[in-house]
């Protein structure tokens, strides 16, 4: 490394090291003041604290967490693409936003906000910090969820096994239609019946995560025995109780993905490499608080902090092609609003 470099890279790396310290100092703050606050925020800053200790060390987007994106990648006309399943998709209950006039119909509007005033001009940054060569094969990478593919993921019941490890594996089993009907039929007589009330949710705020993808973070609303995270554990107990342990991780956060970088260049130097870190970390800080990155030194409030989004359809369905760009629908549960 170029001695302008190695200065630049311990400045670049204590500074954000710092950074990452004074976060974790603010959450358990918080977790003192506001002991009856949901976890929401702390995992959230959690999840900003890890990617600028990505970015503190030049190693964002974090290599080892992009193997797991890795696996659900298969090479296309114009560049990796998510695979497609011809069987055994991921099974799983989710809420999609793909209609403007239906409750959850908010929801688009907020991704599409999110995605042009947050996330278009996160990714011109690192596209700009990045060579030319290098600035190709991240456009050839760039997935823009379609709308009918935008979700909050409720519970997965059954990975695909090609997106589990090789632990995983071993205890994958296939789960056939059969089994989903009557685990249908258990959902609407019991988790997602018509007497639930719909989900509130509230939007948090933006984050980029240590893989490089770029997601909206939300809140729970109101009584937590009718909030997300309840709702998620009574459908996981119908899965488990119809299908047996359930072959997939329970969902911590609670987001939507609103973009991801499917192509990251290994073959960066390191001074190119601390350039594109330094812009993740310059941006996860400041999501983190709220706000966009200075501009002409004025700092500009993330949009749609607080908005509300009510989760009142929930469906079953498989994953065709990974990351919901197909999916196969077995039934959809409207929930009481």
């Amino acid at each position: 490394m170029q001695p302008i470099y190695r200065a630049a890279a311990l400045l670049l790396s204590s500074t954000m090291v710092i950074a990452w310290l004074l976060l974790r100092a603010g959450a358990a703050a918080t977790t003192h003041r506001q002991l009856s606050a949901p976890p929401w925020a702390e995992l959230y800053r959690d999840l900003s604290a890890r990617t600028i200790a990505a970015a503190a060390s030049g190693a964002w987007p974090d290599p080892e967490a992009r193997s797991s994106l890795s696996r659900g990648l298969r090479p296309g006309p114009r560049g990796p693409e998510p695979v497609r399943f011809e069987t055994d998709g991921p099974l799983q209950c989710a809420a999609f936003f793909r209609c403007e006039g239906c409750e959850q119909g908010r929801g688009l509007a907020l991704v599409r906000d999110a995605r042009q005033l947050v996330f278009e001009p996160f990714v011109a940054d690192i596209l700009q910090a990045l060579p030319p060569w290098a600035r190709r094969q991240v456009e050839s990478g760039l997935h823009w969820p379609k709308d009918a593919a935008i979700h909050i993921c409720v519970t997965v019941f059954s990975e695909h096994p090609s997106l589990l490890d090789t632990v995983q594996q071993a205890s994958w089993r296939a789960v056939d239609d059969a089994q989903i009907e009557s685990l249908a039929a258990r959902l609407a007589a019991t988790a997602l019946s018509a007497q639930v009330p719909a989900v509130e949710l509230r939007l948090h705020g933006y984050a980029v995560t240590p893989d490089g993808s770029m997601i909206i973070t939300f809140d729970e609303v109101g009584d937590a025995s009718q909030g997300l995270s309840a709702l998620r554990e009574r459908v996981a107990t119908a899965g488990a109780a119809e299908l047996g342990e359930l072959n997939s991780r329970p969902k911590r956060l609670i987001h939507i993905t609103c973009g991801r970088l499917l192509v990251w260049p290994h073959a960066l130097d390191q001074g190119d490499a601390w350039q594109a870190a330094r812009v993740a970390g310059v941006w996860a800080r400041a999501l983190v608080q709220g706000r966009l990155p200075l501009r002409a030194g004025r700092a500009l409030r993330a949009p749609n902090l607080q908005a509300r989004v009510r989760l009142a359809e929930i469906e079953l369905c498989r994953d065709v092609r990974w990351m919901m760009g197909e999916r196969h629908t077995y039934r959809t549960f409207s929930l009481k609003t």
